[in-house]
């Protein structure tokens, strides 16, 4: 293991627009007896209760970046992917060091570490 190597670790968020849509009628029957309030259909998009209407991407943004250890990335790399716990540390190199979004699978056989 290289205890010298370091990583740049950048953290995102992707965010999405999303809109929900009642008919006022539909709106209406939630609260009867009052006059009806457009914004009674805020609260229902927070419950859950309304369906998405539609979604729009809004694409990913920078939040923050850090240089870390190999053992911080270790760490890291535990703690976001715990379902990969029976890795080995080899193996969890390995897939780190393939960082490029356009490469093939993951091969067991090659040696990348």
């Amino acid at each position: 293991m290289d205890d010298t190597e370091q990583y740049v670790v950048v953290d995102t968020v992707y965010t999405f627009s999303h809109k929900y849509v009642i008919p006022i009628s539909e709106l209406q029957k939630q609260n009867p007896e009052m006059p009806v309030d457009p914004a009674w259909a805020l609260d229902m998009v927070t419950c859950d209760e309304i369906g998405e209407f539609s979604q729009k991407s809004l694409g990913e943004h920078i939040i923050d970046h850090d240089v870390v250890s190999e053992e911080e990335i270790l760490k890291l790399f535990d703690k976001h992917n715990d379902y990969l716990s029976n890795w080995g540390v080899a193996q969890k190199l390995q897939f780190i060091k393939q960082w490029r979004n356009d490469i093939l699978p993951i091969d067991e056989s090659d040696d990348l570490v």
